[in-house]
């Protein structure tokens, strides 16, 4: 009581008090601060732990109890897990996750700034106006653009998975670790073919996206803006299926665009199975589809076509 009525009068900062009821022993830190205290208390703890543990042996020993009886005794239930999959869906897991993360980066960069230059760069520098004398109707062009970007965004995925597999290659070459040999063992040529088929129709979207959002943009600073968006948007579900949030379901199959980025972790699982093949035709087609038409729409309008 005397030492809580110090605390309160500001006396003493902290003080310990040590109760030994012949059984056990009691120790109680006071003090008036909230973390100040924090610390002291963890290696308050840490020590009493260690005591805790040094007279549990010596009691176990006087009994003639051996180490392996005072674990039982100690710990009787023991819960543990083992995953039970194979060496492919693991590895599949975590180089999956990685692969998207860059693969989506670096082919939407390359695509965001190829489509600013082909659009939104002709509107704001007027050059566009002389394209649109050509005989070529409005809906080629707009086509011809799309193309163009989708185009870009291919090659790029094709060289950034190109140069994801030879890196591995090289690292496994060059420094000889188990790991990665083995990655390399589990992924076959046709799962990097199917890979970067999967990445076609990414590129398609994206590249849809891009167009609608270029040919809407009166500058290039607006559509740095828009596009930037879309690219977070696009980096969501990567980050998510990084994360362990999104996993290939009846559900995700049928998400265009999260479909492909969660899908391409299944092909390196070895898991993707052809039921799946429909969802992600369907889906991504429909989206590839509404956005186009709303390019051509915009396309076709005087008012946004030239809105700078």
């Amino acid at each position: 009581m005397e030492a809580t009525q110090a605390l309160e009068r500001e006396l003493v900062d902290a003080y310990i008090h040590v109760e030994n009821n012949g059984d056990k022993i009691l120790l109680t830190i006071y003090h008036r601060e909230t973390n100040q205290y924090s610390e002291l208390t963890s290696k308050l703890k840490a020590v009493a732990e260690n005591a805790n543990n040094a007279l549990r042996s010596e009691k176990f020993d006087r009994l003639g109890i051996d180490k392996a009886q005072q674990g039982n005794l100690l710990e009787p239930v023991v819960v543990s897990d083992r995953l039970v999959k194979e060496e492919k869906e693991v590895v599949g897991q975590y180089l999956g996750m990685a692969f998207n993360f860059i693969i989506v980066i670096w082919v939407f960069t390359a695509m965001m700034t190829v489509a600013a230059e082909l659009i939104t760069s002709e509107k704001e520098n007027k050059t566009l106006e002389t394209l649109l004398i050509s005989p070529v109707s409005r809906s080629k062009v707009c086509l011809s653009k799309w193309l163009s970007v989708t185009a870009v965004g291919m090659f790029s995925s094709l060289a950034t998975l190109l140069m994801y597999s030879l890196s591995l290659a090289i690292a496994s070459a060059v420094s000889d670790i188990a790991f990665i040999e083995k990655i390399l063992s589990l992924i076959s040529f046709f799962e990097v073919l199917l890979l970067w088929v999967l990445l076609i129709p990414l590129c398609l979207s994206i590249a849809a996206g891009l167009t609608v959002i270029g040919i809407n943009a009166s500058t290039l600073k607006e559509y740095q803006g828009s596009a930037s968006f879309l690219m977070i948007l696009v980096m969501i579900p990567a980050m998510l299926v990084l994360n362990g949030v999104l996993e290939w379901n009846s559900s995700t199959q049928w998400m265009p665009v999260i479909n492909l980025i969660v899908a391409n972790i299944e092909v390196i699982k070895g898991t993707l199975t052809f039921s799946a093949v429909a969802p992600l035709v369907i889906s991504n087609a429909a989206l590839i589809a509404a956005l186009m038409v709303v390019a051509n729409k915009l396309f076709n309008t005087e008012k946004v076509l030239f809105s700078n």
